[in-house]
């Protein structure tokens, strides 16, 4: 296993970390505590177009639907200096939001806020082995956690190098906690 530390020694980019190509597309199994008898659902995740801009901005479809509604929706990341930033949609931030910062160091912290303005706190927390369908990865962990209306939001996120996110575990006040496990990932060069 190679320690958090000499990956940070490397001098980690976050692009390593969150590769987005046209066409490249994820796959994840998500369970819900609240409904174990259910089968596990599938999410597919896609980078499905990239736009002209400086930095170039990568428009992902059905990315994290966190109520796995049929059409999903649609979110803008681009890379920059500060990091991996996120737009829209309304429904989930009003305006560009640092989602990861870069570069990766551990006990760094940022903040973000959703639509409803409620700010979320989010942290590099360290490095495990994180085992999913897709197989077994050496992962940066980041953890998130907000206050909604009163009750505690916390969401981790396991992103490994050359794959991107393969596991995120959400808990959510009012829906439970879902499990996001990466089943597939396909890269188009």
């Amino acid at each position: 296993a190679v320690s958090l530390g000499a990956l940070l020694a490397q001098d980690p980019k976050l692009e390593e970390y969150f590769p987005l190509h046209l066409g490249d597309s994820w796959t994840y199994t998500v369970k819900r505590s609240k409904e174990p008898e259910k089968a596990p659902q599938e999410v597919t995740t896609k980078v499905a177009e990239m736009m002209k801009s400086n930095p170039p901005q990568y428009v992902v479809t059905s990315f994290m639907a966190c109520t796995l509604e049929e059409d999903g929706y649609t979110v803008h990341f681009e890379l920059s200096e500060k990091g991996l930033v996120l737009r829209g949609p309304d429904k989930l931030v009003k305006s560009a939001q640092l989602f990861l910062k870069g570069p990766v160091k551990k006990d760094s912290t940022w903040e973000w806020q959703d639509c409803d303005g409620a700010k979320i706190q989010c942290s590099w927390a360290g490095e495990e082995k994180v085992e999913v369908p897709a197989g077994t990865f050496e992962c940066l962990k980041v953890t998130m956690e907000a206050d909604l209306e009163g009750k505690k939001f916390r969401s981790s996120f396991w992103i490994a190098k050359g794959t991107g996110i393969v596991k995120i575990l959400t808990e959510y006040p009012s829906v439970g906690t879902l499990t996001y496990e990466l089943k597939k990932f396909e890269h188009r060069k």
